[in-house]
């Protein structure tokens, strides 16, 4: 049974009714990396729970904070009066509106894959990749880096899914997307290629998906091994010898690791020379 809202401890079906959002959304967000940790009972610090979700889902946080709808069916807005300002978590999402319908059950919203490639602005076989790739990734350490895509609710062609649960999936699984898609992230020339996290780039594809993603063409191997030897780039994260499996014959990097050095870029010379 979840536990009340005050409470110093809540579990995810709490999680999930504090901040208006699925339990399938508040349970992937006990698996994310930083998430603040369980007790025995499955329950998780409200206190830390708070900051991990002032700090990693904005708009979740802001979204919990604005004055819900009153008995009497009105919202209470900023000046105290009447608002219909949505609350959900994207910009277009249809959201949680207060005023009168607050007692009424919101009619879900279904997509099919044109409508999701729509919304998050991407390829329509970027979405079907998301789909076929729907099963749990782990780390090595256990840490779950990937759920499974929810399930249609429609199997009748063109099969349709619901809106709530895709946003929960992608901004839990695709967070560059959801940024993207937010307002929140960089814009970027080319989208970044599908890929596991854990594939391992060697210096020219570094090159090519940095170059295509920020100005429209590949970086030369020559520049970027000049950045790599000046500390412009992150150090690889596998090199030659390095007894790491698969073995190396030259610099690799792990795809998140270039993913996350695109959209976080730090100044010149931050990584150190090498």
């Amino acid at each position: 049974m979840s536990r009340a809202r005050g409470q110093a401890r809540l579990d995810a079906d709490a999680i999930a009714a504090k901040y208006d959002v699925t339990g399938r959304t508040a349970r992937a967000w006990t698996q994310s990396e930083g998430f603040p940790g369980e007790d025995a009972k499955g329950t998780h610090d409200a206190t830390a729970v708070d900051t991990w979700v002032r700090s990693n889902r904005p708009r979740t946080w802001t979204a919990a904070q604005t004055p819900k709808s009153s008995p009497g069916g009105s919202a209470r807005g900023p000046a105290g009066g009447s608002s219909g300002t949505p609350t959900g978590r994207g910009p277009t999402s249809p959201g949680r509106a207060g005023g009168a319908g607050r007692g009424k059950k919101k009619r879900p919203v279904r997509l099919t894959v044109a409508g999701i490639a729509k919304r998050f602005n991407v390829p329509e076989p970027t979405v079907r990749t998301w789909i076929w790739n729907a099963t749990e990734e782990k780390t090595e350490d256990g840490k779950v880096i990937r759920t499974p895509f929810p399930d249609p609710v429609s199997e009748r062609q063109p099969r349709e899914w619901d809106q709530d649960e895709i946003d929960a999936w992608v901004e839990n699984n695709r967070p560059r997307v959801w940024a993207a898609f937010a307002g929140t992230g960089p814009v970027l020339v080319q989208p970044l290629p599908e890929g596991n996290p854990q594939d391992l780039l060697d210096i020219d594809d570094f090159g090519e998906v940095w170059g295509n993603a920020t100005r429209g063409e590949p970086l030369k191997h020559d520049t970027m091994v000049a950045y790599h030897n000046r500390g412009q780039i992150p150090f690889a994260d596998r090199q030659p010898g390095d007894e790491g499996k698969p073995r190396v014959f030259a610099y690799h990097w792990y795809r998140r690791t270039v993913y996350d050095f695109i959209l976080e870029r730090p100044g010149p010379g931050r990584f150190g020379p090498r």
